[in-house]
């Protein structure tokens, strides 16, 4: 048997592994270092651009995980409103399957830019993970975290947190 993972292959044998969902997504631990996140999320004006930078934003290599996120527009999964106006800041519950997210109409590009950063910051609620700053801004470890800063990834703590989550 020949299994490829990203740039990683295994002849024989098996890899282990442990799955399990945060709300309907499916969050894959493969042996020590590897997870790939699946889902659907719904899109009710078919924001492409934002799915693309969910995708983006959750994939990638975080400290000691490499991750592969596959989020496809359809029904039955997260859902993703259009509702908050260029420049307002977009919501999303802890845990919850909704997300709030900012509308393009009148939008300039760097509030584009910052609506399809904080797509994949607002995902990163559905996983249960918790904003990162207070006013004073990021918390200690989060500085250029996706939950603690504006236009951040997340990182190798960030994806602990996620793994942690999926008890």
């Amino acid at each position: 048997m020949t299994i490829f993972y990203d740039e990683v292959m295994i002849v024989g044998g098996s890899l282990s592994s442990k799955t399990c969902k945060i709300n309907s997504v499916e969050v894959t631990q493969y042996g020590a270092g590897m997870v790939a996140i699946s889902g659907s999320i719904s899109f009710p004006d078919g924001r492409s651009d934002y799915l693309a930078a969910m995708n983006n934003a959750w994939s990638g290599n975080f400290g000691r995980y490499t991750v592969s996120t596959q989020m496809l527009q359809g029904t039955g999964g997260l859902t993703a409103y259009i509702n908050k106006a260029p420049g307002e800041s977009p919501t999303a519950d802890i845990g919850g399957p909704n997300l709030n997210l900012n509308s393009a109409v009148g939008a300039t590009p760097t509030q584009m830019a910052y609506a399809r950063w904080a797509a994949g910051h607002e995902l990163g609620h559905s996983f249960k993970l918790r904003d990162q700053y207070t006013e004073a801004g990021p918390n200690s470890g989060y500085e250029n975290e996706i939950m603690g800063v504006d236009g951040g990834k997340p990182n190798e703590t960030t994806i602990d947190s996620l793994l942690y989550n999926c008890k």
